[in-house]
């Protein structure tokens, strides 16, 4: 796939236009010394009404022992279980739209 030519003109989908918003710097640690490497919360606020999000996603890339290239069986529950955990959380809505359906429908 290559990306499209410089001067190729975006357009807007179903009128929607949005304020995104990304706030880094959350940080969790699971065992066998594997670290979440980057936390981040990403809001979306329709633009000229930013009292209230539209859509939010709570962004995780994990980090695999370095020596052995991936995440142990133990350390990958350890990291499904806090995720759960968060998806649980009154804001949360596992079963929501994610982003690209929230454009689209």
């Amino acid at each position: 796939m290559r990306l499209p030519k410089g001067q190729t003109l975006l357009h807007v989908v179903n009128d929607l236009h949005v304020v995104e918003h990304v706030f880094e710097g959350g940080r969790l640690v699971f065992r066998d010394n594997v670290k979440a490497k980057d936390c981040a919360i990403i809001l979306w606020w329709r633009q000229g009404a930013l009292t209230e999000p539209i859509a939010g996603e709570f962004s995780v890339r994990l980090q695999a022992d370095e020596e052995a290239g991936e995440l142990s069986p133990r350390a990958a529950r350890d990291a499904w279980t806090a995720l759960s955990v968060i998806a649980s959380n009154v804001y949360a809505d596992p079963a929501g739209k994610t982003k690209t359906a929230l454009v689209y429908d």
